[in-house]
């Protein structure tokens, strides 16, 4: 199931999905467990690991694939998010598997 989503906190089952359209500059923080993200039209895909998070650098849907029970928080563009948070490793498909 795809949720089109608006509220900054997601919590998503093992193998469930969240969608996010046009989430240009929008921060997305894995909180717990491990969140593979996809960008539409984009060739990277991005894991994220508790206390990881990622800023969409388009203009493009984002498919959020929970690969554990996870806990996601959206931050809207220009909102501050934690000072310190690590950067991402993106992984190309055939490493996320």
């Amino acid at each position: 199931m795809i949720f089109e989503i608006d509220s900054p906190r997601i919590p998503l089952a093992a193998r469930g999905l969240a969608r996010l359209a046009d989430a240009q500059a929008t921060r997305i923080v894995c909180e717990t467990g491990t969140v593979w993200i996809t960008i539409d039209n984009d060739p990277r895909d991005i894991v994220l690991s508790s206390g990881e998070s990622f800023v969409v650098d388009r203009r493009a849907g984002v498919l959020m694939y929970a690969l554990e029970d996870t806990s996601l928080r959206i931050v809207e563009p220009g909102a501050r998010a934690s000072a310190g948070a690590p950067v991402p490793r993106p992984l190309r498909a055939a490493q996320a598997a």
